[in-house]
């Protein structure tokens, strides 16, 4: 009996997640209808734009970049943060609780100060893969 409760549960869980992918793809299609554009490259305000028409690779379309973050906190002097964005002053708005979601890990230590940036990397994996060198 307990195994049919946890498929039950998984069911409806897979099922709210499909529903809500769904709701999106109607909202991007309602916005894009309007005029509104509402891809994730848009929300960077200074993306690095590939100047060269022959390379229409991902590489060059956008900025990524890896951070380190101090907390400014007495109480937890010493404490840092690594992390990975396309938009850094967004990012540390995020850690220190000025926008609501998308720092859980740094909410304890607050506030944070960004101590490094490493920018210009080609994709979003590389500047991934610099990550673990940091550290």
């Amino acid at each position: 009996m307990g195994n049919y409760l946890k498929f039950k549960i998984q069911f409806i869980k897979q099922r709210s997640t499909v529903e809500l992918c769904r709701e999106r793809k109607e909202m991007r299609k309602r916005k894009e209808r309007k005029g509104i554009e509402c891809r994730p490259e848009t929300l960077n305000p200074n993306p690095i734009k590939e100047e060269d028409d022959e390379k229409k690779g991902k590489e060059g379309k956008g900025f990524f970049a890896c951070y380190l973050l101090t907390s400014l906190c007495p109480r937890y002097k010493g404490h840092t943060y690594i992390g990975f964005t396309v938009n850094p002053s967004r990012r540390i708005r995020q850690h220190n609780g000025e926008i609501r979601c998308g720092a859980f890990r740094t909410k304890t230590r607050r506030p944070w100060e960004m101590v490094l940036c490493i920018y210009g990397f080609p994709t979003n994996v590389s500047a991934l893969q610099v990550m673990p060198i940091v550290l």
